[in-house]
């Protein structure tokens, strides 16, 4: 159970989240929100899992297809309106908290919401009236209109949304974000998305209207909660507005993810043009399965990004070292288990999903492997967003988009979603080793250390011991398997971990989480 700590719901304690130097602190206080984080995260899974579930029983691969091309397409003009102003926030914050500044960090909140209402109006208009240009010059695919048409009165809201939470994450408000976005929005999109199929019909529409329902639903949310900290924290003091500080930064923040996020849906947006709607299906579906295993690294990257900022305002590149091994190493060893099971037993998880054929289990273990790589660098790419570094980040996606685009031209048309998946593979591991090189090179650090020996001798024998029971179980249903293997992989490889014993970084990232959440101050 999620403790709130301060007598307003939803808030933790300024003076505990805005004012803690040691080095102590800092590490336990990303543990913290990382936990914190993670909890939401694992309720977000869930209700993911059981959204794709309906999705697919209830629509079918080829209707799943025209809805996640929609959203693709719906997200990247989202990115457009909100202008990057969603990481700015963080790390004008979290800056301006490092150096006492409090006029300057309230402007901020009051600049990047002034901005972001006026880059809706100049990216919507727009849009809404080259919106069948694209849809049948680009996509050819004149049914995916109405489906586009609903997403994108959806956006603004949306996009409101991802900017409060990215204020409160510069605040390190973990707990309000991990509650409004990972704990009450899933569960309500859920709700509303079978509503909605149920009254309007099983088509993808029906699944636009819901996704708009609860993007209006969110932002109130968020607008409420996000609000009412800001006020607390004003108390009287006028803000002092830096729009173009915030403008000049966020303008590359646009490009990098605008860029970032097309590296993400290339394979989606070239197998709408190139590709059917059942392919599109198929890859997005394993695509969302296989994200599920970056739940912990997302957790903690989020819960890091404000320290990052306020380290590196700070000077203090010690802490920053020690901080991104520590949290690395931990998301590594958390994830390797579950990545694991993905990979091993993927054709009895395609099967939940109805997918009985090679094709889907061969696309599933592709994008497992590639979800793992981009894990296993740690959160470089927040290491040259959060600091002065931002520029290679830029140039970093420039060549992977490059890269992904020809790749996608030459593999998709004749491999379909499996040419999809080797393209993205290829481009997340280039990218992200050219990103680690960087801030070795810049920053001077790297996130390894002896103490990755651990999880992998741990997960050699969980492997072993997850092929002798496959071999036992041939005869059991995809269910059993999946059921059995998965808790004997589980129970060998952390059983391994606990034998081998914990360091310094370890243990006292364990005490955060017992104080936290189990509410012991040790841990043995």
């Amino acid at each position: 159970m999620v403790k709130i700590v301060s007598k307003d719901w939803l808030i933790d304690s300024p003076e505990k989240t805005l004012n803690n130097d040691s080095s102590n602190g800092n590490l336990n206080d990303v543990a913290e929100g990382g936990f914190i984080t993670l909890i939401g995260m694992l309720v977000f899974v869930l209700a993911n899992a059981i959204y794709q579930f309906v999705l697919i029983r209830m629509l079918g691969p080829a209707e799943v297809g025209v809805f996640n091309l929609g959203f693709a397409i719906a997200d990247l003009v989202g990115l457009l309106t909100i202008f990057g102003l969603d990481w700015a926030v963080v790390r004008f914050i979290a800056h301006y908290v490092g150096i006492n500044s409090r006029q300057s960090e309230l402007g901020v909140t009051t600049g990047a919401l002034r901005i972001f209402f006026f880059s809706s109006i100049l990216v919507l208009f727009p849009f809404f009236f080259g919106l069948n240009t694209l849809v049948l010059n680009v996509f050819h695919k004149p049914y995916l209109g109405p489906v586009l048409l609903i997403l994108t009165l959806g956006i603004p809201f949306s996009m409101l949304t991802r900017l409060w939470m990215g204020i409160l994450q510069g605040y390190k408000q973990m707990t309000a974000i991990a509650i409004i976005e990972k704990i009450i929005l899933p569960p309500v999109r859920i709700a509303a998305v079978v509503l909605m199929l149920s009254l309007l019909g099983h088509t993808s529409s029906a699944v636009a209207i819901s996704y708009v329902g609860v993007a209006v639903f969110g932002s109130g949310l968020s607008t409420l909660f996000a609000g009412r900290y800001y006020a607390k924290q004003k108390n009287g003091i006028k803000p002092n507005s830096h729009y173009s500080e915030i403008i000049l930064y966020s303008g590359p923040l646009l490009l990098a993810a605008l860029l970032n996020r097309t590296n993400n849906y290339t394979e989606t947006l070239f197998l709408g043009i190139f590709s059917s709607d059942v392919q599109i299906g198929i890859y997005t579906v394993c695509l969302k399965m296989a994200v599920i295993t970056t739940i912990i690294f997302e957790a903690f990257n989020a819960a890091m990004a404000p320290f990052v900022a306020e380290l590196f305002a700070k000077r203090d590149y010690k802490q920053l070292s020690f901080q991104f091994k520590a949290i690395t190493r931990w998301v590594f060893s958390i994830t390797l288990p579950f990545t694991l099971i993905m990979f091993l037993l993927a054709p009895q998880i395609m099967m939940l999903f109805g997918f009985e054929h090679s094709v889907g289990t061969l696309v599933l273990r592709i994008l497992v492997i590639t979800q793992f790589l981009y894990i296993a660098v740690g959160p470089s790419t927040l290491m040259l967003i959060m600091t002065k570094y931002n520029h290679l980040n830029l140039i970093d996606l420039v060549i992977v988009l490059v890269i992904s685009v020809v790749l996608d031209i030459t593999l998709i048309p004749y491999y379909g979603a499996i040419g999809a998946a080797i393209a993205g593979a290829v481009t997340v591991v280039f990218v992200n080793l050219l990103r680690l090189s960087q801030v070795y090179l810049v920053l001077h650090m790297q996130p390894y250390d002896k103490y990755y020996l651990k999880p992998i001798l741990a997960g050699v024998l969980s492997i072993i011991v997850s092929i002798g029971l496959g071999n036992l179980l041939k005869e059991y249903s995809y269910l059993w398997q999946l059921t059995i293997i998965s808790t004997g992989l589980l129970g060998i490889y952390f059983f391994t971990i606990l034998v081998l014993g914990q360091n310094d970084a370890d243990r006292e990232i364990l005490k955060t989480f017992s104080r936290r959440f189990i509410g012991s101050a040790s841990v043995k």
